[in-house]
Order: structure tokens, then C-alpha cells, then sequence
């Protein structure tokens, strides 16, 4: 029995992989990368965080080794407040050259460099788990962009698609 495996339709070699002309993109697509659900739960957690840091801060100032714990809560607090702003600033957009995501950085990724893409959607569930596009790069550079516009989501799509 001489069977042929099958192949993940979502994930496509540059050989197959359709990089649609910029006739074909009439207009650059832009919009959020996380939902404004997901924006909501991160802002009750920061915000919990931060409660809790007070409260952990009172208990470290009667503590002997006041400054080196002060700056182990103060670092924790920064990585989570960056992360939570770049999540909420966060964009990604895509045009006829390139996709790119900025928030505290930019990711950048040109169409003709792509190798393989992936596209990972929920549908009943993309309020809660971000819908985004996994893309390979030549030099096997991997890149995730997050999407939260349903504009930006059928682009995605189309792209995945090869169309």
C-alpha cells in the first residue's frame, strides 16, 4: 500500500505558498492585536497585582533585608506593567509588502521572506484566545501576530489561504 501522508493545509512551503501581488491588497489593514475582553481581564489582574504589591510592600518594610526584596517586588512590577502596556498600545498591520505588529517593539515581517504560515483560530472563542498567524521566515526565524479586528482576521486568512 503505497499511501501518501497528509499535510497540514494550514502550513505551506515558499514553493507552494501564493504571495499575493500589491494589486491584489488593495489597502493596508490595521487594527487592535488583543480584543477588548482580553484588554479588560488583563486590567483587572494588573490591577489585583498591584494591590497585592502594596500589601507585600508593607509587610517588606519591617523586614531586615528591606532593599534587596524592595527590588525584587519593584522588577516584578515593571515586567508586568511593560507587558500590560504593550498589550494594550499594541497594533498590527498588514499591507502588500509586509505584516507588521508594534507594541513596547515592533515585529516586522516581509511577505517575500515568508516560508511557512500558519493561521491558529478558535472561532466560538476568539473573544477569549487571541486569534493570530504564525509565520516562518527564511533562516527559520519564527514570528507570531496577534489580531483582534475582524478585518485584520480575514487578511490573515487570505494570506494563510494562499489567495
Amino acid at each position: 500500500m503505497n499511501q501518501r501522508p497528509q499535510q497540514d493545509s494550514s502550513l505551506k512551503s515558499n514553493s507552494r505558498l501564493h504571495v499575493p501581488a500589491p494589486q491584489e491588497i488593495p489597502d493596508a489593514v490595521e487594527g487592535a492585536s488583543f480584543p477588548v475582553f482580553i484588554k479588560l481581564i488583563s486590567t483587572v489582574g494588573v490591577l489585583l497585582a498591584l494591590v497585592w504589591s502594596w500589601h507585600v510592600y508593607q509587610i517588606l518594610r519591617i523586614s531586615t533585608s528591606t532593599l534587596a526584596a524592595l527590588g525584587f517586588l519593584g522588577g516584578g512590577i515593571l515586567i508586568v506593567l511593560l507587558g500590560y502596556v504593550g498589550m494594550i498600545i499594541g497594533r498590527t498591520r498588514i499591507d502588500a509588502h509586509r505584516i507588521e505588529q508594534r507594541g513596547l517593539w515592533t515585529k516586522r515581517v516581509d511577505l517575500t521572506d515568508i516560508t511557512h504560515i500558519k493561521l491558529v483560530i478558535i472561532p466560538k472563542l476568539s473573544w477569549l484566545i487571541v486569534p493570530r498567524l504564525i509565520v516562518r521566515t527564511k533562516g527559520w526565524r519564527v514570528t507570531t501576530f496577534q489580531a483582534a479586528d475582524p478585518r485584520l482576521i480575514e487578511a490573515f486568512y487570505r494570506l494563510a489561504k494562499g489567495a
